[in-house]
């Protein structure tokens, strides 16, 4: 998935954090997220941080290396 994404960042919590140019970028890689991994993963957009992405839950089998192909 190439959409634009500037910054790709493991958090605390099982969470990890993408950061693109523009909000359209942010939103399509939301949407695909939604649509690949709905039933697993939570996309949710910062307020003030904008343009950010959050994932919760990610499980412990992915890696950064896996998302960053």
């Amino acid at each position: 998935m190439k959409n634009g994404i500037t910054k790709f960042k493991g958090l605390r919590n099982r969470r990890l954090l993408i950061e693109t140019h523009n909000q359209q970028e942010i939103d399509a890689v939301s949407k695909t997220i939604i649509e690949m991994c709905g039933e697993e993963l939570e996309a949710s957009k910062p307020r003030r941080k904008n343009p950010r992405l959050i994932i919760y839950n990610v499980p412990d089998e992915i890696n950064l290396k896996m998302l960053r192909r």
